[in-house]
């Protein structure tokens, strides 16, 4: 018995309907992918749906040193502490309170100590966040969303710091040393 490949044994017919077939799913195909494409182009964040990074470093973009704390509240740079993560109390996250105008209001809270950096006329990280000093914990946050941002307080100042480990609110001049990336 001669075995028939199935191929050469295809009518024209049932050849063309294949071809049809496959040029239809194809065709489906890149319908769909065009549709998901359109539709993703939709959905641009805006600043306050930008990803944020949850805990990581607040590096200074001048200095390249990263924003740091101890246990007495005290707040500087120091050299950026590799892996990331390694020295908790490098590690910040931003909780956002509020948007408006295209500007996120956050509060920073540093991971080792459980401190809200507070904005006052000397930068410390404040025991617990306390209710009582609550708008002296806010920045807004205007920049590239998390990748250079400016930190500003209520009253003009922004967060600010130099090469000597020094960090403190300076008013708002948006050079480098008043620009900060979270991660490294």
């Amino acid at each position: 018995m001669t075995e028939v490949n199935s191929r050469s044994a295809a009518t024209p017919a049932h050849r063309a309907s294949t071809v049809t077939l496959r040029r239809k799913r194809g065709l489906a195909a890149m319908i769909f992918v065009a549709l998901f494409v359109a539709a993703s182009a939709m959905v641009v964040p805006t600043p306050a749906q930008a990803q944020y990074v949850g805990q990581n470093y607040l590096r200074n973009w001048a200095t390249g040193r990263c924003l740091d704390t101890d246990l007495s509240g005290q707040v500087y740079t120091n050299p950026c502490s590799l892996p990331v993560g390694s020295n908790r109390n490098q590690l910040w996250e931003p909780r956002r309170y509020g948007h408006e105008g295209g500007i996120d209001s956050v509060m920073l809270v540093n991971v080792a100590t459980g401190r809200c950096l507070m904005n006052v006329a000397v930068l410390i990280a404040h025991n617990g966040c306390d209710s009582a000093f609550l708008p002296n914990y806010f920045f807004s946050v205007t920049g590239d969303p998390w990748y250079q941002t400016i930190f500003v307080n209520e009253a003009g100042g922004c967060l600010d710091s130099n090469h000597n480990g020094q960090a403190y609110l300076h008013p708002c001049n948006g050079g480098g040393f008043q620009k900060w990336r979270f991660g490294y």
